[in-house]
């Protein structure tokens, strides 16, 4: 099992292994995260067969702008709320490719101030009543990306989004795309008005 802070140490980190020779091999970096010691504010790590997110004590986090985590094995929602917990400026997430699935009733999102602009859950088994349930809190969500999901049609669910400008559903097992077509016309007009 891996977890997001060890990925991260791996990639990241600046120890070396001792047996390992390298030669000659010189980097300098001025970024303004490199001179703090921080990690960079953009992260991503694809295919760390990531699980849990573990333990970030002594890491700062709070500069992260984007973390892409495509291709991992993430499948619990608790881990999802522990990394916007632990990214409090995060504005784009990807999960593309993870284990995720219809979140339980017993996860309770109340982050009041999630930064979140940029939302892509590609290739997970997510129904529209997950979409619903996470996008409305989500205030600040302006594009999502939902291809390759379990969304059938719509029915009783209301997908309404103040701020929303971009939704993307290639590959999903729809039908009634007028439902659908009605609630971004709502989102649209609301927009306009």
């Amino acid at each position: 099992m891996s977890t997001l802070v060890t990925s991260l140490n791996n990639k990241y980190s600046d120890d070396e292994d001792e047996d390992t020779s390298y030669g000659f091999i010189v980097f300098i970096s001025c970024s303004p995260e490199a001179k703090k010691g921080l990690l960079p504010n953009i992260i991503t790590l694809n295919e760390y067969h990531i699980e849990r997110v573990g333990d970030f004590s002594g890491l700062s986090l709070e500069h992260v702008v984007e973390l892409d985590l495509t291709d991992n094995l993430i499948s619990e929602w608790s881990e999802v709320l522990n990394i916007l917990s632990a990214f409090p400026r995060l504005t784009f997430l990807n999960l593309s490719n993870n284990l995720l699935t219809s979140p339980s009733d017993n996860i309770n999102i109340n982050h009041s101030k999630l930064n979140m602009k940029k939302l892509v859950l590609n290739g997970n088994k997510l129904d529209w009543g997950s979409v619903v349930y996470l996008t409305d809190r989500m205030d600040r969500l302006e594009e999502l990306h939902l291809s390759t999901n379990s969304l059938k049609d719509i029915n009783n669910n209301t997908f309404k989004h103040p701020r929303l400008r971009c939704l993307y559903l290639s590959c999903n097992p729809i039908k009634d795309f007028q439902t659908v077509h009605d609630n971004l016309s709502t989102i649209v007009q609301d927009w306009n008005s």
